[in-house]
């Protein structure tokens, strides 16, 4: 992949760690590319993506969903809602778009205050008045039970691969109920990735809900001072909350500041 070179507007395009290959899901980057040259050219760019996928891509970016601030009284389905549309720019199979609203709206219940079991009901809640759901549903409902008998690999392999976006989330809702204390993150996320599958993306997908539980504050330092990027993505953190919590101080009588905009072009 091409290098920053700095001739573009915004902080992140300068970010040159992002810019390493990492096996990057083949499905979104054909998406993405049908999007700008394919049938659906730029002018349809965000329109859902012309596939059956329901691969794992699309879950797997859907946790910052979650932390969209209430729009109406209707918190909950407005993050679904997001999540699931970002999802099916990329993947078209309903099963890939409703399981990564299902995760923002169990991210979105915990950041509101939700303990991991309400949480988890107030997703199932949101899951099931959806069209096509059954599929994710009874993934996710068989996750929840089986985290009511001790843990076992065994038990996560039964649950599928994590291939595909119900299995990935399955097996994530699984190892978070396992091990929901903030002082067994150690086991909860070794849980998660101890399978033959995609072991990456369900670890990940654990961390975002036992992180949205607990905070940066409860992950083991041996772990966290280990991230790379760290610093990049703390500060983009705080960006987001500022823009979130009190965006209209981040602008005067003119509109936006122009450090921000610089900052955050839009484009």
């Amino acid at each position: 992949m091409r290098e920053p070179d700095g001739s573009k507007d915004g902080w992140w395009i300068n970010q040159k760690w992002l810019y390493v290959r990492r096996a990057p899901g083949n499905t979104c980057i054909s998406a993405l590319m049908d999007a700008r040259c394919g049938e659906r050219k730029i002018s349809q760019y965000g329109g859902q993506a012309e596939n059956d996928s329901k691969g794992c891509g699309g879950v797997m970016r859907s946790a910052p969903f979650g932390l969209l601030p209430p729009s109406s009284d209707d918190a909950f389905g407005w993050q679904f809602d997001s999540a699931a549309q970002a999802a099916s720019f990329t993947h078209g199979h309903p099963t890939a778009q409703l399981a990564s609203g299902a995760l923002a709206a169990l991210i979105g219940a915990i950041v509101l205050g939700q303990e991991l079991d309400e949480a988890v009901n107030t997703m199932m809640r949101h899951l099931h008045c959806r069209e096509h759901h059954e599929e994710t549903t009874r993934v996710l409902q068989q996750a929840i039970d089986l985290a009511t008998e001790p843990p076992s690999v065994a038990v996560l392999e039964s649950l599928g691969g994590g291939w595909v976006a119900d299995e990935a989330l399955g097996i994530a809702v699984y190892a978070a109920l396992q091990c929901p204390e903030p002082e067994n993150i150690l086991k909860a996320l070794p849980l998660a990735v101890t399978h033959s599958g995609d072991s990456d993306s369900t670890g990940a997908l654990c961390g975002n809900i036992l992180g949205a539980l607990h905070g940066e504050e409860s992950l083991p330092p041996q772990l966290v001072f280990e991230v790379e990027g760290r610093g990049t993505i703390l500060e983009l953190t705080d960006d987001f909350v500022y823009e979130f919590t009190r965006g209209h101080e981040l602008q005067g009588e003119y509109g936006l500041y122009t450090r921000w905009t610089t900052r955050y072009p839009g484009w």
